[in-house]
């Protein structure tokens, strides 16, 4: 369901669909040991997210309608959980996106039908302010900071939505439909966003607030940045789709993985690529040729999320099984 690495690195987070948590720690070179297993809820976990300092894990229950904070300090045996102060009103509880310097968190909720984005300060595990979207909005799908913190943009319904966080008052609004992913460039010039009903993808000059190019791609499902900028890839049930924005629409398509890709992450470095596939597969790309570099199968079902150790040495996977393994 969900993985985070933390500590540089040296511990990983993953949960899966019956709510159980598993903290792991590298102990030796290439050999991880579960410290740690908990349960906050037999529910459906969301996401999850290890806190800058390695010390705190964020898990959001969708379903349950609650955020909790765990206390996963290297000495301890257990986890300390605190459920955090979620409006009695608020549902559908969704997200966490921390800030490049870990001292904020957002998350987002429906409560009494409008949708929020509420903002927290890690440390202290406090609620500092919502901000709420407008009604015709509708529901927030997904919210990702700028790499300098000053940026916020949330796809929701209705289109996109850009924040300055200095007063997190709205900058830019752009209507389009169903913004399930967003992205902005590394040196926050651009945002990405999909526009299912066109079966676009969006590119939006910030600095301009004018649309700048649009590239044709059916059914996309993520977006994401090369951390160089130059490129961006797309995913969609069947296929992942690299991007050289340099050349407007040249693509580069690749033939994929069999059925949806519910996961796809750059390495930090942006050197490699890595998908995983309800085929039951994790496909390794260059994202500058387009090759497939490597395939890893036997996964027992669908792979559900991928991450990149911060020195992009390890890949952790996740399937609907319940299985994390670390390559």
């Amino acid at each position: 369901q969900a993985l985070a690495f933390g500590r540089e690195g040296k511990i990983l987070a993953s949960a899966d669909a019956k709510g159980n948590i598993l903290v792991w720690e590298e102990d030796a070179v290439d050999h991880w040991t579960c410290t740690m297993t908990f349960v906050v809820e037999e529910l459906p976990i969301e996401c999850v997210a290890i806190a800058a300092d390695g010390e705190r894990l964020w898990v959001c229950h969708d379903s349950a309608s609650k955020l909790t904070s765990c206390s996963i300090k290297e000495d301890a045996d257990s986890p300390t959980v605190v459920e955090l102060p979620v409006p009695d009103e608020a549902t559908r509880v969704r997200g966490v996106a921390f800030s490049p310097g870990g001292e904020f968190l957002v998350t987002h909720w429906q409560q009494e039908g409008a949708w929020e984005v509420a903002l927290w300060e890690v440390a202290q595990q406090q609620l500092l302010n919502t901000f709420p979207f407008a009604p015709d909005y509708g529901a927030i799908y997904a919210a990702h900071f700028s790499r300098d913190g000053r940026l916020l943009a949330c796809g929701c319904n209705a289109g996109l939505v850009l924040f300055e966080t200095a007063d997190y008052r709205t900058v830019i609004f752009v209507r389009g439909d169903c913004a399930n992913s967003v992205a902005i460039s590394p040196d926050s010039s651009l945002l990405a966003f999909p526009d299912w009903r066109r079966s676009l993808i969006r590119l939006w000059s910030i600095s301009a607030n004018r649309e700048v190019a649009v590239l044709r791609h059916s059914g996309v499902n993520q977006v994401a940045f090369r951390s160089d900028g130059r490129q961006l890839v797309s995913t969609s049930p069947g296929s992942v789709c690299f991007w050289h924005l340099a050349g407007a629409d040249e693509r580069l398509a690749p033939s994929g993985h069999r059925g949806g890709v519910p996961a796809v992450r750059f390495s930090p470095d942006g050197a490699i690529l890595a998908s995983g596939g309800k085929d039951r597969t994790v496909k390794i790309w260059n994202p500058v040729t387009g090759d497939l570099v490597r395939e890893f199968t036997g996964f027992r079902r669908e792979v559900q999320t991928v991450a990149f150790s911060p020195d992009a040495d390890m890949l952790a996977t996740g399937d609907f099984a319940g299985v994390c393994e670390i390559r």
